[in-house]
């Protein structure tokens, strides 16, 4: 469920958290994928989370996985903590960032004026060892560091592996509780 479109008429990213009502404030015939090019469509509802969908198929589809509504709802709540927190609101914070170097979408990316960039994962799903490490080296070797949250459950199973795995590699992983950084909820 991408969060992100952009204006085919003026080339702006934009993010669907930002609007208050995105059915009355966004054209709809105008939301193309910032990635891709492929037309795009508005979708939210009563029952329905805010949130873009590809009209076909997108280029990058196979460099993330589909989405839930609580992997949705914790990228959300990352998003609103890094833009406010001490040192990450110094970057630019943008959702669903395409690594090419890295053949991924990183859920978040902070880019700071130097140019250092930093990938935020958000996980929901199992994860092993073998992927989390795949995944962080994929963007350690395209030069982007990586920042990985977990659930309280994820860190839980992960628990089993992640510290021996962690001082080896020297990456940092958050346990973040979606209630803590969550302001209101928008539209869950």
């Amino acid at each position: 469920m991408p969060l992100t479109a952009k204006r085919r008429s003026t080339g702006e990213v934009i993010c669907v958290l930002d609007y208050e009502d995105p059915r009355r404030d966004l054209p709809a015939d105008d939301l193309v994928c910032p990635h891709c090019g492929e037309p795009m469509i508005l979708r939210a509802g009563p029952l329905r989370a805010a949130h873009f969908a590809h009209r076909r198929r997108c280029a990058y589809e196979g460099w993330y996985e589909r989405e839930t509504p609580e992997h949705r709802a914790f990228k959300e709540a990352v998003w609103r903590y890094l833009n406010r927190a001490p040192f990450w609101e110094e970057g630019r914070v943008e959702l669903e960032v395409p690594v090419p170097e890295a053949r991924r979408v990183a859920d978040l990316l902070v880019t700071f004026p130097n140019g250092w960039r930093v990938a935020h994962e958000c996980q929901v799903s199992r994860i092993g060892l073998g992927e989390l490490r795949a995944r962080s080296r994929a963007y350690l070797d395209a030069g982007v560091d990586v920042v990985w949250w977990f659930t309280r459950e994820r860190l839980r199973e992960a628990r089993k592996w992640l510290p021996e795995w962690l001082l080896r590699f020297q990456g940092v992983i958050l346990e973040a509780y979606i209630q803590l950084v969550r302001e209101e909820p928008r539209s869950l």
